[in-house]
């Protein structure tokens, strides 16, 4: 089984999903932004976690890329 698809529609949901935090981030308080991490970005990375140890190593680093990208501009004051 490939998760080649899987990872790039995953790439493109988080991808929309960190844009408006990003663009508002010096109206938002870092709660604020921590609390939009958890709730919209971080389940697309957690659900069934254990299946994605069949993935290639280039879509492990796009996610792993993506999450570093959103973390990232969570953390930024």
């Amino acid at each position: 089984m490939k998760f080649d698809n899987h990872v790039a529609k995953i790439c493109r949901k988080v991808s929309q999903q960190i844009a408006l935090p990003k663009r508002m981030k010096k109206m938002l308080l870092f709660e604020t932004r921590r609390d939009l991490y958890l709730a919209f970005i971080f389940p697309h990375f957690n659900y069934c976690c254990e299946t994605w140890n069949y993935r290639s190593k280039s879509a492990a680093d796009k996610l792993e890329r993506l999450n570093e990208g959103a973390i990232r501009d969570k953390y930024k004051s």
